[in-house]
């Protein structure tokens, strides 16, 4: 169901047609939907509904758009800095589909706490843990948190999708809301045109004006091959046949790097985020993977998390390798200084950490 939710609201495929015969309804919901925010949004202001503001800094790291803007990514390298800085952050997330809280806990020296009721996780993160930063992990519309810091990140290959809100697009928000942002990180600006980049800061520039906007490359650096958690090279791939798997919020950006790299992708695997993977889809992979003669199974690090254990009840004789990405903050000593001066570190005269 939600797949065809997602693929329905980005027009895709077959649902084109279903997507022009119900987006009267589509657009009568989001009119209901928007507003209902709205008069959230209008309570907090005037404290109908009160926020909290814990003892600790609060960096919220969020997006206005359902998924695929490289938020994840965003949120470790805030940890990694804030880490090296000699504070002591910790990620509240609410944990969807108990991938990305999990693949932060492997990836980070960072208290990961996961679950609807941030409030409590923050007393939790900071009398047990002794935090003194919390990043709330898709906290722009978690209100309830009041925050020293708001960043926003942006796809810069699909960034407000057909400029509807859910569910007739893929907006959480209407773009005005951009003007409650301190920081816009526009993402995969690697994968973008310079044109529409540029388009796209116009847009954000006339609706926030004060906002700072950078931008940030998301790039391969290296696989893993699985069976012994080996490192490989981005040649290792060159040329070889890859039977392609992946379920996060922007796959085509996923399969579009793994592409560049040379390989012949023999059959590509695209579900929904978060997707819960069965036994019948691992048995959907390997066969595809099988009847194509594919030398690998490729998928990224975050599908691993929920691939492995479906993978651990059957034998395959197939080789299995991660594609894992970085994110590069262009201008990042200056991106690290604006973090520092909002929640008061020493500045970092643009040499990074």
């Amino acid at each position: 169901m939600r797949r065809f939710i997602y693929s329905l609201i980005t027009a895709q495929g077959a649902n084109r047609l279903f997507y022009v015969l119900f987006r009267p309804l589509l657009l009568a919901s989001s009119f209901i939907y928007v507003n209902i925010v709205r008069l959230i949004r209008f309570f907090y202001r005037i404290n109908l509904l009160k926020s909290k503001k814990p003892k600790s800094k609060v960096i919220s790291v969020g997006n206005i758009t359902w998924g695929g803007t490289g938020k994840s990514s965003l949120v470790a390298l805030i940890s990694r800095f804030l880490d090296a800085k000699n504070k002591r952050p910790a990620i509240l997330i609410r944990g969807y589909g108990e991938d990305e809280d999990r693949m932060l806990k492997e990836q980070l020296n960072t208290t990961v706490l996961s679950g609807r009721d941030r409030i409590k996780n923050a007393k939790k993160a900071e009398d047990k843990y002794n935090a003194d930063v919390l990043i709330l992990d898709d906290g722009f519309q978690h209100w309830r948190i009041k925050r020293d810091l708001d960043i926003v990140s942006i796809n810069a290959t699909d960034p407000f999708g057909n400029g509807n809100i859910i569910p007739a697009g893929i907006l959480r928000e209407p773009i005005s809301a951009l003007k409650r942002a301190d920081i816009i990180i526009l993402t995969k600006v690697n994968l973008a045109d310079e044109k529409d980049i540029a388009g796209i800061k116009n847009i954000i520039q006339g609706v926030a004006s004060d906002v700072e906007i950078f931008e940030a490359e998301y790039k391969p650096f290296f696989l893993t091959e699985t069976s012994k958690n080996e490192e490989r090279s981005l040649d290792y791939i060159a040329n070889k046949k890859l039977c392609a798997v992946a379920a996060i919020g922007d796959n085509n950006s996923f399969f579009r790097m793994l592409s560049d790299l040379s390989p012949e992708i023999t059959y590509k695997f695209s579900f929904p985020d978060h997707h819960k993977y069965t036994q019948s889809n691992i048995k959907d992979i390997v066969s595809a993977a099988k009847k194509t003669n594919s030398d690998a199974i490729i998928t990224t690090s975050k599908d691993w998390i929920r691939l492995k254990p479906c993978f651990n009840k059957n034998v395959c004789d197939i080789e299995i390798l991660l594609l894992n990405i970085a994110i590069k903050i262009k201008n990042e000593g200056s991106f690290f200084d604006s973090i520092a001066r909002y929640i008061h570190l020493p500045m970092l005269s643009k040499k990074g950490f």
